[in-house]
């Protein structure tokens, strides 16, 4: 199952809080088991990076549309 996770602990314009925040959330086990994470880097060039199971390049791709169709299914329901 696929959740949209808001993140609200921190401010969003702290991105290395939000990252530690993530982190920290998952060693204590408030998400279900992590397999793999994508991560966006929007700095002078864009970048993308992955951590987790299995090869980068395809699982980056699927999990970057995944959650582009979870937001779009939330934005089509009314709750995005």
């Amino acid at each position: 199952m696929s959740n949209l996770r808001l993140l609200r602990e921190t401010s969003l314009l702290d991105v290395p809080s939000v990252l530690r925040n993530l982190a920290d959330a998952m060693e204590r086990g408030e998400h279900d088991q992590v397999n793999g994470c994508v991560v966006v880097w929007d700095a002078d060039t864009l970048e993308v990076s992955y951590a987790g199971t299995g090869e980068a390049a395809p699982n980056a791709h699927l999990l970057l549309h995944a959650g582009a169709a979870k937001m779009m299914a939330r934005v089509i329901e009314g709750k995005g």
